[in-house]
C-alpha cells in the first residue's frame, strides 16, 4: 500500500491534483501498488457542518479511473475549532462527516469495496491532545487522558455505525503504534511499569473491540481491520525514553513478528502494517527487514492483509522549516523554484526485492470480503 495520508506535508493531496496524485498513483502501479492510504480530514471538509468534498472526490475520481483502492482516515490530528471535543456535538458531528464520506465514496465505485479509518492513531492522538493543554472540561480544569480516549472511541464507534449505516459492505481499518518498551538496564524496579505500557497500547483497540468499557458502545463488529503503525524508534526504554538502537541490533528488541502474532492472538482479526518506512539510506534494509518479519508471521499463523509504506512522497521536517526527512519512495527537489519527485532508486530495487519476499501479500488491494459481524 502506499500512503498519502500525511495532511502537514506541503505536497498535501489537496495541492498535488495532477503530478502528485493522478501521476502519482500511476506510478504506484508500476510496483503492483493498488492501495493507498489518503486523509479525508475532517477538519478541511467539514465547515461550519458544510461538507465541502471536492478535494476527496477529485481523488476518489482518479483512484477508480486507474483502478486504485483508497483507504480513507477521516481524523489525524485536528477537527473543527468550533466544536469542544469532550462535548456530544463531538460525537454526532464527527458520525455525520463519516456518514457523508462514506456515502459519496461508494457512488463513485459501488464495485470497488471502500475502507475507512475513522481515526488515526487513537492513542498518540489522545496523548497528544492531553500534552497540548488544549482540551478543558467545563469548569476550566485539564481533561485527563482517560476521558480523552474514551471521547475518542466514542467517536470512532458512531462514525462506524454511521458507515456500515450507510455502506454495509465497508471496511474498517482502526490504527495505532505498536510498541515495545524495556526497563532500563539495572532498573529493574520499573520492569513491572514498562509491562504496563506495553499493555496500554492496546486500549483504543480494547474499547472499540468491547473488550473494555462496555457502555461506550464497543464491539468486535467494529474491529474489523486492525492497523498497526511501526518505526524503528517504536521500542524504547521506560524513563529515559532512549530508543532501542535498530542499527546496532539492540538485543532487548523484540521481533516484529512476535509483536504481530501478540496483536493476532489477542483479537483474531486481520492486521495491516498500516505504516511503516525509515530515512536516509537505511530506508531499503528496514523494507527488507519488515517484508522478512511479515513473511515470519504469516508463518506463525498470523493473517496479514497489507504493509504500507508512508510516505510515498517525501515529508517536511516540521521541527526544521525547509528540510526534508528522506523517508519517500520519491523525493522531493526544488528545480528554480520547482518542486519535482524523482525516484529513489535504491529504496525502489529494495522494494520490488521486499515484494518478492511476502509474495502474493503484493498482489493486489486490501481483500474486500466482507467485514465481521458479531
Amino acid at each position: 500500500m502506499g500512503g498519502y495520508d500525511d495532511s502537514q506535508t506541503q505536497l498535501s493531496a489537496a495541492a498535488r491534483p495532477d503530478a502528485l496524485v493522478g501521476d502519482g498513483y500511476s506510478r504506484l502501479l508500476e510496483f503492483g501498488i493498488r492501495s493507498v492510504r489518503e486523509n479525508a480530514d475532517w477538519a478541511l471538509v467539514d465547515r461550519a457542518g458544510v461538507h465541502d468534498l471536492g478535494p476527496l472526490e477529485q481523488r476518489a475520481r482518479m483512484a477508480k479511473d486507474l483502478g486504485v483502492q483508497v483507504a480513507w482516515t477521516l481524523l489525524t490530528h485536528r477537527w473543527p475549532e468550533e466544536i469542544d471535543l469532550l462535548s456530544a456535538a463531538f460525537v454526532e458531528r464527527f458520525a455525520r462527516f463519516a456518514r457523508t464520506v462514506a456515502g459519496r465514496v461508494a457512488e463513485f465505485d459501488p464495485a470497488q469495496v471502500p475502507v475507512f479509518t475513522p481515526i488515526n492513531e487513537l492513542s498518540f492522538l489522545a496523548w497528544s491532545v492531553l500534552s497540548s493543554g488544549r482540551v478543558r472540561r467545563s469548569d476550566g480544569s485539564l481533561a485527563s487522558l482517560k476521558e480523552i480516549k474514551r471521547q475518542l472511541a466514542r467517536a470512532a464507534i458512531a462514525a462506524c455505525d454511521a458507515i456500515l449505516e450507510k455502506v454495509p459492505h465497508a471496511r474498517l481499518l482502526h490504527t495505532d503504534p505498536l510498541e515495545h518498551v524495556v526497563a532500563p538496564p539495572g532498573q529493574p524496579a520499573l520492569a513491572t511499569a514498562a509491562e504496563r505500557r506495553v499493555e496500554q497500547q492496546f486500549e483504543a483497540w480494547d474499547l472499540i473491540s468491547g473488550r473494555a468499557v462496555n457502555e461506550l458502545g464497543g464491539s468486535v463488529r467494529y474491529l474489523d481491520l486492525v492497523g498497526v503503525n511501526y518505526y524503528a524508534e517504536n521500542q524504547w526504554e521506560l524513563g529515559s525514553n532512549k530508543r532501542l538502537g535498530w542499527q546496532i541490533d539492540d538485543p532487548r528488541r523484540r521481533p516484529l513478528s512476535a509483536m504481530l502474532k501478540a496483536v493476532h492472538l489477542r483479537y483474531q482479526r486481520p492486521v495491516v502494517i498500516a505504516e511503516t518506512s525509515h530515512s536516509g539510506v537505511r530506508r531499503g534494509a528496514w523494507i527488507r527487514e519488515i517484508a522478512a518479519e511479515v513473511r515470519a508471521a504469516r508463518r506463525l499463523g498470523v493473517r496479514i492483509d497489507g504493509v504500507c509504506l508512508h510516505p510515498m512522497i517525501d515529508q517536511l521536517d516540521g521541527a526544521n522549516p525547509g528540510k526534508w526527512l528522506l523517508r519517500g519512495l520519491w523525493e522531493v527537489r526544488n528545480d528554480r523554484g520547482t518542486k519535482n519527485i524523482e525516484l529513489t532508486a535504491p529504496y525502489a530495487a529494495a522494494l520490488r526485492a521486499a515484494q518478492k519476499v511476502v509474495g502474493a501479500l503484493a498482489e493486489d488491494s486490501l481483500p474486500q470480503h466482507a467485514p465481521v459481524h458479531v
